[in-house]
């Protein structure tokens, strides 16, 4: 890992997407942005807001300035197949997304997960909403980051599970969907950093 990295959380809960994606390069030229995802479905701005925002931001992946994650939400725009609508789900934000070629620049650029290797030799794995040992125990085996890449393409597959604490029917919830409070179990030895569940303060 060259230059220090800023996480970027949820971007849904950000009243104004697009001045706050669009400024972020610019007040941080030293620094690589890695972003959590949900940038569609918000309640706290408009869908062209969120849509324009989402374009700035794959923008930044093309320069190599940023990274991005596949969300819950997100993922249900770029692959419509999985029908894997979430609450705050827009028809008018589908029809900026899914009816052009923004999709297939989502399926291209959102990554399954991003993993950093910090100076101190811990590795750093960044998705959505985490990996938990219990989705592990579920699939029977460890994941690395390849896997992780393999389960994302194939779909459906374990990665866009969806269990009984947030409304699906699958043994557990994978990374785009695991509950940090009633699911998440931490894998020993593996740092995370993730998104998704509500808090009101960092929790470590």
């Amino acid at each position: 890992m060259n230059k220090p990295v800023i996480f970027v959380g949820d971007m849904q809960q950000h009243p104004h997407p697009v001045d706050f994606v669009q400024a972020l390069p610019e007040r941080f030229p030293d620094h690589e942005l890695c972003y959590l995802g949900d940038f569609l479905d918000s309640y706290v701005s408009q869908p062209l807001a969120q849509v324009t925002s989402l374009k700035l931001m794959l923008q930044q992946v093309e320069a190599g300035v940023a990274k991005c994650v596949l969300s819950n939400h997100d993922a249900g725009y770029a692959y419509p197949a999985l029908n894997g609508w979430c609450s705050g789900w827009n028809s008018s934000t589908a029809a900026m997304v899914c009816a052009g070629p923004l999709a297939n620049r989502m399926q291209k650029l959102l990554m399954p997960c991003v993993q950093y290797t910090p100076a101190n030799g811990a590795n750093v794995l960044v998705t959505h909403a985490g990996v938990s040992q219990v989705w592990l125990d579920a699939l029977d085996e460890d994941i690395s980051s390849t896997q992780l890449e393999t389960f994302a393409h194939t779909i459906p597959s374990p990665y866009y599970w969806i269990g009984r604490a947030r409304g699906g029917i699958d043994p557990t919830s994978g990374p785009l969907w695991c509950d940090w409070d009633e699911e998440f179990i931490p894998v020993p030895d593996m740092v995370q950093v993730v998104g998704h569940t509500h808090k009101k303060t960092i929790q470590r």
